[in-house]
C-alpha cells in the first residue's frame, strides 16, 4: 500500500473530526460546469440526499454510516470497515465538534467509464475553543449504478482532480474543484 496515498486520501478524507481541514477549504464554485446530457433530475436529488446523510453522520459521529458512505477504495486503504471506524473514533479531537454540515447543489454530474461522478459543495460549521469556524469544502460523489447509490471522497485537501486517480483511475478530468480559501472564525 502506498503510504503517501493512504495519508492523502485516508487521513485527509476524515480529519474533519479533528478539525484539521480548517486550513484548506474551498468556497467558490468552478466556472466550468458540465452536466451529463439527458441526466434524470432525480439523480441529482439522490446525490444530494445521500451526501446529506453523510453530513448528518459526521454530526452524529455515526462512524458506521460514514464508512458506508465512503468510496470503497478509501475504506480498503484504511484497512477495511472496522479499521476505518476505529480510525475515525481515534481521530476525534475533544476541542472540536461538528455542529452542522450543509450540502449545496452539485456543480457537475459527469459520466466517465460507466460511472457518474460529481463535485458537491458543503458548508461545515465546527465548534472550536473560543467560537465557531465555518468551512467551505467539497466532496466527490461516485455512482457505479447510474445514480441510484453514491459513495464519497473528501476533496478538502485536493487541489487538482487528477490527485484522486490513485484512488479511482476513472475520475473525469471534466470535474473541476473550487479554489481553496481560508475558513471563517467567529469568536464567542
Amino acid at each position: 500500500m502506498n503510504k503517501k496515498v493512504l495519508t492523502r486520501f485516508g487521513f485527509a478524507a476524515f480529519v474533519l473530526f479533528a478539525g484539521y481541514i480548517a486550513y484548506s477549504q474551498q468556497v467558490t464554485p468552478p466556472a466550468v460546469v458540465e452536466l451529463v446530457k439527458n441526466t434524470d433530475p432525480v439523480v441529482a436529488v439522490r446525490l444530494k440526499a445521500q451526501a446529506n446523510l453523510l453530513g448528518q453522520a459526521f454530526v452524529a459521529k455515526n462512524y458506521e454510516a460514514i464508512v458506508a458512505a465512503t468510496y470503497p477504495k478509501v475504506v480498503e486503504m484504511l484497512g477495511g470497515k472496522d479499521a476505518m471506524a476505529a480510525f475515525l473514533k481515534k481521530s476525534e479531537d475533544p476541542t472540536v465538534s461538528v455542529v452542522s454540515v450543509t450540502i449545496g447543489e452539485p456543480f457537475a454530474i459527469v459520466e466517465s467509464n460507466g460511472e457518474l461522478q460529481a463535485v458537491v459543495p458543503e458548508t461545515i460549521v465546527l465548534a472550536v475553543e473560543g467560537g465557531r469556524t465555518t468551512l467551505q469544502s467539497e466532496i466527490i460523489g461516485i455512482s457505479v449504478d447510474q445514480g441510484e447509490t453514491w459513495t464519497f471522497i473528501d476533496a478538502s485537501k485536493i487541489t487538482d482532480i487528477s490527485e484522486i486517480r490513485s484512488v479511482n483511475p476513472n475520475i473525469s478530468s471534466r470535474l473541476v474543484l473550487s479554489p481553496k480559501v481560508e475558513p471563517v472564525f467567529v469568536g464567542n
